[in-house]
């Protein structure tokens, strides 16, 4: 799922040339993921099979990251748009998949502002996934129907300081707030100033510590220069066994010298060259 939902961003970085490829790739991910989408709007851990027994079958983030990616192919509540699905021969509105896990987010956003599994506890990654999606839907769509939902997930992931609790929660509260601020969202003054310090001094050297400061200090305004360490990190390591940290990468590497940046460079076309076969080579495998 974190895949489908940064394959556009990949997309549109991508050469001319294996545009075509990569498009017909994302578009047959978001047919799986309509054939996988469960009837109450949600994704879950078990999108080939049954849940176990008494387990509800989809949860917040694998929805959150199911909508994602929906959203990042440009399709909304609204769009009329229909995906056709050769395996069972059906049509599936693309406004009505993303309306339904909306729905379904909604549903399971507590009277404190907290997102959480139908019949489990608030997760702080989770809350913060499902946050940039909320965020994403009201920013994209500008319907008011997602505005309170997005404010008052927004809020508590900033007044509960969820972002202390692991660097990918880290990376994705930014992201929140990024998007929030495009979208212009409510955020609460200092949000910003309170994560820059937690970003820089994310310690480690791994692919996990280099996107999360890479991804959150371009989000923060950092300093370019001083970003530069951590990019060229995971342009040399390639794409990570950990789907989060290929999100993070793909997401920060793009924005930093891709073809859209300020100033495009190597790093992101080194990152592709080593990261684009094998993310199509795993989707082939598990179509």
């Amino acid at each position: 799922l974190l895949l489908l939902a940064l394959g556009f961003e990949i997309l549109a970085s991508t050469p001319a040339a294996a545009q075509d490829v990569e498009e017909s790739r994302t578009s047959a991910g978001l047919v799986w993921l309509q054939r996988h989408q469960y009837p109450d709007g949600s994704w879950g851990p078990h999108p080939c099979g049954a849940p176990h027994e008494g387990e509800p079958p989809g949860d917040v983030e694998h929805t959150a990251l199911g909508l994602l990616a929906f959203l990042n192919a440009g399709y909304l509540h609204i769009s009329k748009v229909a995906l056709h699905d050769a395996v069972t021969g059906k049509n599936a509105s693309c406004g009505q998949i993303v309306k339904g896990a909306l729905r379904f987010l909604i549903r399971n956003l507590t009277n404190m502002g907290l997102f959480q599994d139908p019949g489990g506890s608030p997760r702080p990654e989770s809350h913060a996934v499902a946050t940039v999606a909320m965020v994403e839907a009201y920013g994209r769509s500008q319907s008011p129907l997602f505005k309170q939902p997005a404010e008052f997930a927004l809020a508590r992931l900033v007044e509960e300081d969820l972002a202390a609790s692991s660097p990918a929660t880290l990376a994705w509260t930014v992201l929140a707030l990024q998007a929030a601020k495009l979208a212009r969202l409510s955020i609460p003054s200092d949000a910003f100033d309170r994560l820059r310090p937690r970003v820089r001094d994310l310690p480690g050297d791994g692919a996990l510590a280099n996107a999360v400061r890479l991804a959150g200090g371009l989000a923060l305004d950092l300093e370019l220069g001083w970003l530069a360490a951590d990019a060229h990190g995971l342009a040399a390591s390639g794409p990570a066994p950990d789907p989060m940290v290929t999100f993070l990468a793909a997401h920060a590497l793009s924005a930093f010298d891709g073809p859209d940046a300020e100033a495009p460079g190597d790093r992101w076309t080194s990152w592709c060259a080593g990261g684009l076969d094998p993310l199509l080579n795993v989707q082939a495998r598990r179509e």
